[in-house]
This record gives C-alpha cells, structure tokens and sequence, in this order.
C-alpha cells in the first residue's frame, strides 16, 4: 500500500512540473571584435572624428556619428556605431595607445546600445584624443540550434 501511494505521488509530481525549464537553457556567444579609430580631421583641430574599422568593413571618419546631451551630467557625448545589430553585449577590450590618460574607462569613454546597434561613446577631454578602441560585439545563441542545425552541416562532409 506504501509503495502504491509513493507511486501515485511521484507519478503525479512528474505530470505536474514541467519537462523542460527554458529559463535554464544555456547561451553561448559568438564574439566579433572591431576597432572604432579617432583622429583629427582636416580643418578641425579641436575634435576628433571616429571611423569602424573591421576585416569585412571601414567606414569614413564621422560616418554614423552623432552627438547627444545628458542631461545627468550635464555633458555632450559623441557616439559611434559598431554594426554590431543583434548583438545584446559588447566590450572594449584595449584602447591604444594605452598610456593615453585624457581617456578613461566608464569615465569618458565606454559602450552603450541604443536602439539595435552598439556604440562607443566618448566625452570630455576624450573627444579631443587621437585614440583606437578594440571592441567586441557577442550575439547569443543558444547550443541547442547550433546542434540542430549542425546535422545538416556535419552530412555535407
């Protein structure tokens, strides 16, 4: 009779949770880096201009480049696309050179997503710097569809 009622719970147990948890399925991250180059322009002694910088494309200084106000500091940013749409994390991995000190991580400079894409923003003294940022972009996946897909891949070998 014990081993019936045990039976019985664990059955229902098993009906009632779910097979499956989809807030426990693993994301991995396919990883892309770019650079984001700043330099003066012709004309323009006092800002820098930005242009991307990655295997597949370049873009000309100040391409997609736009200034904002923010009113928390009180300060004018300029922000810089990376093409990085899709993407839901980014980081700046090296500023070259690295002894520039008028740019300072989070301080003056960082990654922020506005809208789809990522960009690099830079303020203060920053906007004045001739400076490189290597940046990467992560895109999620979840394994599972690499998996799944993969059969088709791996039967063309």
């Amino acid at each position: 009779m014990h081993a019936t009622v045990v039976f019985v719970i664990s059955l229902a147990c098993a009906f009632t949770l779910p097979l499956k948890d989809e807030s426990k399925i693993t994301v991995t991250y396919h990883w892309q880096k770019r650079s984001i180059e700043c330099d003066h322009s012709e004309g323009n002694p006092d800002v820098t201009q930005c242009a991307l910088r990655t295997d597949i494309r370049n873009t000309d200084f100040g391409d997609g480049c736009f200034d904002e106000f923010v009113p928390e500091v009180r300060n004018i940013r300029n922000l810089c696309p990376l093409m990085c749409q899709g993407a839901d994390d980014s980081d700046v991995l090296a500023k070259v050179p690295t002894n520039n000190h008028k740019c300072n991580q989070f301080f003056n400079y960082g990654v922020t997503k506005f809208g789809d894409d990522m960009y690099v923003w830079r303020s203060g003294e920053c906007l004045n710097a001739t400076i490189r940022f290597d940046v990467r972009c992560g895109f999620p996946f979840k394994p599972q569809d690499f998996v799944a897909s993969s059969d088709l891949l791996f039967s063309l070998i």
